[in-house]
């Protein structure tokens, strides 16, 4: 009959002895099959393919990788290393994406622990800050130590250089504060207003330098005026800063987007 193994003489009842010719095409079902019995001696070379593949079946762990990596590491193509596949920091100053926090209403914005030895310079972008008091929200910025403590102390030093739509000029500075001024002028919460910039952060591991930046920024406010200017910061305490938290002068934060980079190491 087809379909019927053929020679089993002399052994056990439901073992499948020598197959013939009389077993017919796709006869041998998963129900003749025992559970996990079939591995990779009995697989036909390249037969695992991708339609026989669950979605996301392949993760760093199935990976032939020659070492183990770390957050912010990306694969690198490395023919004599096990794997032909390692991670690595990368390299000429690139940055590395850290975090993104999102202000609504809120009191502070924080990277409280997000420095470390990895990176000794930082960058933080910002983009459509908002405040919730028309014409005199102010951003300042505070450093971090221990991963918790919000430096207030009166340490920080700033200076802007800027210039307006209006033709007027805009120069402040301070020694002693007990913040980082981010910008001279107040934002306003008409539509379309916003404060925009970019803030590099250098030596956040010196042992005996004090920790300095420059900030970047454009505000659409004020009186509905554009402002464009740069600054400088220093916060005065030789100790290393493991992070930043951002403060409005008085109200609230309505809205906005602070994104942290780290600065590859060389």
């Amino acid at each position: 009959m087809s379909g019927i193994v053929g020679r089993n003489a002399g052994r056990d009842s439901g073992v499948v002895g020598t197959v013939d010719s009389s077993v017919g095409a796709d006869a041998i079902t998963g129900d003749e099959l025992a559970d996990n019995a079939c591995d990779s001696e009995h697989y036909t070379a390249g037969s695992v393919d991708l339609e026989h593949m669950n979605s996301e079946s392949v993760d760093e762990d199935n990976l032939h990788i020659s070492n183990a990596g770390s957050n912010g590491q990306f694969l690198s193509k490395q023919s004599g290393n096990a794997g032909g596949l390692t991670w690595a920091a990368p390299s000429g100053g690139g940055l590395v994406y850290l975090a993104k926090a999102t202000a609504s209403g809120s009191s502070t914005v924080d990277f409280l622990d997000n420095f470390s030895s990895t990176y000794d310079n930082y960058v933080i972008f910002m983009d459509g800050v908002i405040m919730n008091t028309e014409n005199v929200g102010i951003l300042h910025m505070r450093t971090v130590t221990g991963g918790s403590s919000v430096q207030t102390g009166a340490n920080y030093s700033y200076c802007f250089s800027a210039r307006t739509s209006t033709a007027a000029d805009n120069h402040h500075e301070s020694d002693g504060a007990v913040y980082a001024k981010l910008q001279p002028v107040g934002t306003g919460t008409g539509t379309g207003e916003n404060y925009a910039g970019k803030i590099e952060i250098y030596g956040v591991n010196e042992a005996s330098n004090y920790t300095l930046g420059n900030v970047q920024y454009s505000i659409f406010g004020n009186a509905e005026r554009v402002e464009s200017g740069h600054g400088a910061f220093c916060w005065e305490v030789v100790t290393a800063v493991t992070g930043v938290q951002f403060v409005p002068n008085t109200g609230t934060i309505s809205e906005g987007n602070f994104t942290l980079f780290g600065v590859a190491k060389a």
